[in-house]
């Protein structure tokens, strides 16, 4: 008389009213409700490129049932704010759903479901590929106030906080172009096979906003070019002693001192 054993249907709600009905008799109770566990995501499988587009799988529990419109989305850990829907989210069972990405960048970003009114959220499952340098378009003199174009990939699909580096040298300048292409003004410099560092920042994780991605040995400043030679007195020779003072002039010196050496014959 004092107790009733159901069978709890599908749902996905929270504080639901509890309402019990005997022949044609109903009685509720303020104090009695019932709620449905909200999604819990424990994994995912794979990462995706920083264009979008690329569809992803959730994996979890109280996903609710097929006639539900979940949302998913990614962005801030542990948060739905700040967070970017995906561009569709595909339920396919109470344990999975499929997520188109939306386009962005950063490591280890948070990933929120919602179904319903009830909201589930994880940290740092989900990471865009990093940036991927791999071409400048030529070399430049050591003089460097050349704008180039970098390629790749994963430069992300609009601008973001972007900078690039050239062996130990900052680029005075980068601007985003396309995903695959960024635009850099190159600093002064000397040597060859310099590797091209690129960082792309501003993306959605409190935990760790940038990525960067490294090309291996893709630019060299051109060599030192010498192409007339001053001579001491006016004339051609000088002492066997030496100890005189001889101007080389050319080009690719550097704008700075930089550890230089010349040689003569066998002789530095």
């Amino acid at each position: 008389d004092t107790a009733l054993k159901i069978k709890v249907p599908a749902g996905e709600r929270a504080t639901l009213s509890m309402i019990a009905s005997v022949c044609e008799q109903v009685g509720s109770s303020p104090f009695s409700f019932y709620q449905y566990d909200i999604p819990a995501i424990s994994s995912i499988k794979n990462n995706g490129p920083t264009s979008g587009q690329h569809s992803l799988s959730l994996l979890g529990q109280n996903f609710g049932s097929q006639g539900y419109t979940p949302v998913a989305s990614l962005g801030n850990n542990a948060s739905s704010y700040g967070a970017t829907a995906c561009e569709t989210t595909s339920w396919q069972s109470d344990s999975l759903v499929h997520c188109r990405t939306p386009g962005g960048v950063s490591h280890l970003v948070g990933v929120t479901f919602t179904l319903g009114v009830q909201v589930g959220t994880a940290s740092m499952l989900f990471s865009y590929d990093a940036p991927a340098p791999t071409g400048l378009a030529s070399n430049v003199p050591g003089t460097g106030k050349i704008v180039m174009l970098l390629t790749g990939t994963n430069f992300g699909g609009a601008e973001y906080s972007d900078g690039a580096r050239i062996g130990n040298s900052a680029a005075e300048a980068t601007m985003w172009v396309a995903e695959t292409t960024m635009s850099i003004k190159i600093a002064s410099g000397t040597k060859i096979a310099h590797n091209a560092v690129l960082t792309v920042a501003g993306g959605s994780s409190i935990i760790d906003p940038q990525q960067y991605g490294t090309g291996t040995k893709l630019f060299s400043y051109d060599k030192p070019s010498v192409v007339q030679i001053k001579y001491p007195f006016g004339r051609p020779n000088g002492a066997t002693s030496g100890g005189h003072t001889t101007t080389l002039r050319g080009s690719n010196f550097g704008d700075v001192p930089y550890s230089a050496r010349a040689r003569l014959g066998a002789s530095a």
